[in-house]
C-alpha cells in the first residue's frame, strides 16, 4: 500500500513539473493554445497554429505539429492530417519531449516520440482498420488501399493489415501486389491459423483465375491443414475437377459431403452437384476404357482374355459411379427444387437422365456382349 502510494506520488510530481515545461514560445502558438484550451475554438486554433509552424523560432519545434495533430485534427476526426503533423514533429525533433506529460501501463510518458507510438498502435490504427473496412463494404478498394498502407505505416508489425490489404488488392485485379503482401505478412510469427487460412485462400484464388491449378491445390491444401476449413474443402472439390484429377475430387468431395451442415444452404446444390460431377467423370474414364475395347472387338482385332476381363471390370466400375453420380445430381436437384412452389428441369436433373441412360447402356447392351465374348472364349479353350 505504502508502495503504491510512493510511485503515484512520484507520479504526479513528475507530471506536475514537466506540465511546466516549454519550448521556444511564439504569439502565434500562444494565441493557438489559448483558443483550443480555453475557448475552445479550433477553427481559430488552427489558423494561429499554421502561422507558428512556419514562424522561424519554431523552425525545429515539434510541438507545434503535435498541437495541431492532436489538439486541432484529431478533435476534428482529420486523420489523414493528424499523421502527416505527428510525422512533421517527428522529422523536426525525434527526441522532443511531451510539453503535456502522462501515465501509460504505470509508466510516465516523457518523450513525444513514445507517445506517438503509443497513439500509432492503440488508437490510430484502429481508425484507420476500421475506415479502410468501411471502404471496402462501400467498394471504395482505392480509398481502401490508401488507408492500409497508412496503417501499416503506423503499425507495421499488425498482420490484420496485410491480410486484408492482400484482400483488396485482389479485389481491385492487382494480384502481385496482393500475393506481395501475402508474402509479407506470412514472415510473422504472431500469425493465427485462422489468419494463415485465410492467406493460402488468397493466395489459391489469384492462383486459379490464372488457371494455374496446381498451384491453387497446393495452397488450398494449405489453408485446409490449418483449420480444416471447408470452404477450402470446397475449393479443393472444384480445383480437382478443373485440373481434371476426378480421383482426389471424389475423396475431397466424400469430405464435402460429412461436412454439408457448414455450408450455407444457398451453396448446398452447388456442393451435391459438382460430387455428382466427380463421381460421373470417374465413371466415364472407366466407361470408355470399356468402350476401346469392343471397338476393337468390332474392328475384328485381337484381343486377350485378360483383356475381356479387364473390360468387363471397366464395365462393373463405371456402372458403380454412374450409380453414385446419378444419386448425388438427384439430391441437388432437390435441394435446388426446396424452396421452390413449380417444379422444373435443373441441371442436375438433366444430367441424372443422362446418367441414367448410361447406366442402361451398360447393363442391357455392352456388359452381356462382353460376357457373351468370354464365354465363347471359354468355350474356344474347351473344344
Amino acid at each position: 500500500m505504502y508502495k503504491n502510494f510512493n510511485y503515484y506520488l512520484l507520479c504526479f510530481m513528475l507530471l506536475f513539473v514537466w506540465n511546466c515545461a516549454s519550448g521556444p514560445s511564439s504569439i502565434e502558438f500562444t494565441s493557438a493554445k489559448t483558443k483550443a484550451r480555453s475557448e475552445r475554438n479550433l477553427k481559430d486554433a488552427e489558423t494561429y497554429a499554421l502561422k507558428a509552424i512556419e514562424n522561424p523560432i519554431h523552425a525545429n519545434d515539434a510541438q507545434v505539429p503535435y498541437f495541431l495533430a492532436m489538439e486541432i485534427y484529431k478533435q476534428q476526426k482529420k486523420w489523414d492530417l493528424v499523421y502527416n503533423m505527428l510525422e512533421e514533429a517527428m522529422n523536426r525533433d525525434p527526441n522532443a519531449m511531451l510539453e503535456r506529460r502522462f501515465v501509460h501501463k504505470e509508466k510516465v510518458i516523457t518523450k513525444m516520440s513514445d507517445a506517438i507510438d503509443i497513439f500509432y498502435k492503440n488508437e490510430l490504427w484502429f481508425i484507420m482498420f476500421n475506415d479502410a473496412i468501411t471502404a471496402v463494404n462501400n467498394e471504395d478498394k482505392s480509398k481502401a488501399i490508401e488507408l492500409l498502407l497508412l496503417s501499416i505505416k503506423l503499425d507495421s508489425l499488425n498482420v490484420k493489415s496485410y491480410v486484408l490489404l492482400s484482400k483488396v488488392y485482389k479485389l481491385n485485379n492487382q494480384s502481385e501486389l496482393s500475393l506481395k503482401a501475402i508474402d509479407q505478412a506470412l514472415k510473422f510469427d504472431s500469425l493465427s491459423s485462422e489468419q494463415k487460412a485465410e492467406l493460402y485462400l488468397v493466395k489459391a484464388e489469384i492462383y486459379k483465375e490464372n488457371d494455374d491449378y496446381n498451384n491453387a491445390i497446393k495452397y488450398s491444401e494449405l489453408a485446409y491443414n490449418q483449420t480444416n476449413s471447408i470452404y477450402a474443402i470446397i475449393e479443393l472439390l472444384s480445383l480437382n475437377l478443373l485440373a481434371e484429377e476426378f480421383f482426389k475430387a471424389i475423396e475431397w468431395g466424400n469430405i464435402a459431403y460429412e461436412e454439408l451442415y457448414q455450408v450455407d444452404q444457398a451453396f448446398v446444390p452447388n456442393v451435391i452437384f459438382n460430387i455428382g460431377l466427380a463421381y460421373r467423370y470417374v465413371a466415364t474414364y472407366h466407361y470408355d476404357l470399356g468402350v476401346d475395347i469392343i471397338d476393337r472387338l468390332n474392328n475384328n482385332e485381337q484381343v486377350s482374355r485378360s483383356e475381356l476381363e479387364d473390360c468387363k471390370n471397366n464395365f462393373d466400375i463405371a456402372l458403380e459411379h454412374f450409380d453414385l453420380s446419378r444419386d448425388y445430381f438427384l439430391e441437388s436437384h432437390d435441394e435446388q427444387m426446396s424452396d421452390v412452389e413449380d417444379e422444373y428441369d435443373t441441371d442436375a436433373s438433366i444430367r441424372a437422365d443422362q446418367t441414367k441412360d448410361y447406366m442402361k447402356q451398360i447393363k442391357k447392351t455392352l456388359l452381356p456382349f462382353i460376357e457373351k465374348e468370354i464365354t465363347n472364349l471359354n468355350i474356344g479353350i474347351l473344344e
